[in-house]
């Protein structure tokens, strides 16, 4: 069976019910890797979590939404990975500037492989 080259994005948001902005992140995230990106996006939400704090060294108990897609790009081709990468910085810079009283916000990019029938 054929593989098609992919690399999976996943941008992990905090869960902040009384603030709007984080459920509007989440969401122009979404919206953006289905549109320009991706040609579709799926949502995790409520995931139970625990983290390490950098600026205190505390563990932090918090619920995260996730969002992720398949990019229609090829890890090991290092064009493709760079653009990829770079959009993401951007996304990274974006996010953090709208949720800045987040410690950090976190985005994870990997190669996967889509197998087909084709």
């Amino acid at each position: 069976m054929p593989a098609l080259a992919r690399i999976r994005v996943e941008v992990y948001i905090p869960d902040r019910p009384g603030d709007p902005s984080y459920r509007t992140t989440l969401d122009w995230i979404a919206d953006e890797f289905t549109y320009l990106r991706a040609g579709g996006a799926s949502t995790v939400e409520h995931i139970d979590g625990r983290y390490l704090s950098p600026r205190t060294g505390r563990s932090i108990h918090e619920r995260v939404s996730l969002v992720y897609a398949d990019f229609p790009a090829d890890w090991s081709k290092r064009k493709e990975r760079t653009e990829v990468l770079s959009d993401l910085e951007e996304l990274k810079q974006f996010a953090e500037a709208v949720l800045w009283q987040e410690e950090t916000i976190l985005i994870v990019a990997s190669p996967v492989f889509h197998i087909t029938n084709r």
